[in-house]
């Protein structure tokens, strides 16, 4: 299955931004400059569906970045697979019950609403 979100944890004395340059870099051996990472959203979240009670603050960040896929080494402990996907095919993904991707609806509506915004401003 496919997914929407790209998880990492940012070390003592890091910055969110910080920590996705590290993470890009780490999993995907890709760099990220500062000027091509866009701040979307930050929320807070707590688990308590285990014995440990999880508290979070999340943040969402676009990367508008031209990527070759031969580019990409993966770290394969993390990731097994990355594939582009046009906004069209989210969609339809979506639109029949989830097909081959998680059943994460907020952060998949979440992505629809970006790439629609950043469609429409491409014309």
């Amino acid at each position: 299955m496919w997914d929407v979100t790209v998880g990492g944890h940012v070390l003592t004395g890091e910055f969110g931004r910080e920590a996705l340059i590290r993470e890009v870099r780490e999993e995907l051996r890709l760099e990220v400059s500062d000027d091509e990472i866009k701040y979307l959203v930050g929320s807070t979240s707590i688990d308590t569906s285990s014995a440990y009670i999880n508290k979070h603050f999340n943040e969402c960040y676009i990367i508008t970045k031209n990527v070759d896929l031969s580019e990409i080494v993966l770290q394969t402990e993390e990731v097994s697979e990355v594939k582009f996907f046009s906004l069209n095919d989210i969609l339809n993904m979506v639109n029949d019950d989830y097909k081959c991707i998680t059943r994460k609806i907020g952060p998949w509506n979440f992505l629809i609403k970006i790439l629609e915004y950043y469609c429409k401003k491409a014309i």
